[in-house]
């Protein structure tokens, strides 16, 4: 007697045997646990026979293992390892990164997607500007942000002993030639190097520095 062997847990068909004999009865077998008489039916595409016991009968259940699917709150990845049908709220569709789920299928959330566009831009700006450097009498300044606001407090000193020399009563060019020509400042360069600078080439770095970060913030 052919007998139908299935998983104790699954109860998916495993093999196809031989029943023993019965050696205590005479034309009767022994049916081993987690085995059915019951004739399997022929596979189906997509789907694994399992035996439902509490009907007696084989069934044509979902089989997904080994299929991706996608949460559709989240997006996460899931490896199906079950039978049956894929969880509720998840899907074997897979998403675009601006998607959305609509109940039914993904759609492309046009608002995150500017978004995002956004504020990858503004980080590749800001990575320009971090990187970005003028060179003035032969020495590289790095005209990053921070580095612009040290020279903005140089040059906003400079302007304010400027202006006081020249309310006192010294010529301009006088005032001029004192506070942003005869005065250096130490100053350390793109190239790592401390270098001593008048504070008219701090004023050229500067100007370069905000040309350049608006060619940078006003660029495509």
């Amino acid at each position: 007697m052919k007998i139908y062997n299935y998983d104790k847990k699954t109860q998916e068909f495993l093999s196809q045997t031989n029943a023993s004999a019965n050696p205590l009865e005479k034309g009767k077998y022994l049916i081993p646990s987690n085995a059915t008489i019951e004739k399997i039916i022929a596979s189906k595409d997509g789907f694994t026979i399992c035996f439902n016991i509490e009907l007696n009968k084989w069934e044509h259940v979902e089989d997904n293992r080994g299929k991706t699917a996608y949460s559709t709150l989240n997006k996460q990845a899931l490896e199906i390892n079950y039978l049956g049908a894929i969880k509720e709220g998840f899907t074997l569709l897979k998403p675009k990164e601006f998607d959305k789920w609509d109940g039914l299928i993904w759609t492309e959330n046009l608002v995150l997607k500017k978004e995002k566009e956004l504020e990858k831009t503004k980080q590749n700006k800001n990575l320009l500007i971090s990187k970005s450097t003028s060179e003035v009498h032969t020495i590289l300044y790095d005209t990053d942000e921070k580095s612009m606001d040290r020279m903005n407090r140089i040059v906003s000193l400079a302007n304010a002993e400027y202006n006081y020399r020249v309310s006192v009563g010294e010529t301009p060019a006088s005032a001029y030639e004192v506070t942003y020509k005869t005065q250096t400042i130490d100053w350390t360069g793109a190239d790592n190097k401390s270098h001593k600078v008048m504070v008219e080439s701090i004023v050229q770095a500067l100007r370069a520095g905000m040309i350049n970060m608006g060619e940078i913030w006003h660029g495509n």
